[in-house]
């Protein structure tokens, strides 16, 4: 399985380049639960590079964390200037039918499947990965 991660508003709670620990440690607990994958949809996939020396700090930091709950990142998506058409490029160019979407903003969005909205205020909760967990 594949999530497709947007980070400002699920990893933290809209605080730009900020990660927020206890909302990793629950992304980790579903990768973990359901051997999940993530490709980067955030603006941060920019500073995204398979060789660690070359990514961003932000992203460095992210992928420590990541490392300690062990999150393996994929890739990310493609600039298309559409995130849903990034989503659905991958997918179908890498044969991804099994996903689920983690984003704050619904309005990117146009009748794509599994697309779970979280709260940009609280990023994501205990109570969003028992609902994510039950789909799954």
């Amino acid at each position: 399985m594949v999530i497709f991660l947007d980070i400002d508003g699920v990893l933290n709670q809209l605080q730009e380049w900020h990660i927020d620990k206890e909302c990793v440690a629950r992304l980790g607990r579903i990768c973990n639960k359901t051997k999940a994958k993530i490709v980067l949809i955030s603006t941060w996939r920019f500073g995204y590079f398979h060789n660690y020396g070359m990514c961003t700090p932000q992203v460095k930091k992210l992928l420590d964390e990541f490392q300690d709950k062990h999150i393996e990142i994929l890739g990310r998506t493609k600039d298309l200037d559409d995130r849903q058409k990034e989503i659905e490029d991958y997918a179908n160019s890498r044969g991804v039918s099994e996903y689920i979407i983690l984003d704050d903003d619904k309005s990117l969005y146009n009748g794509i499947k599994n697309l779970y909205v979280v709260n940009e205020k609280t990023g994501l909760t205990d109570k969003d990965v028992k609902a994510i967990l039950s789909i799954k």
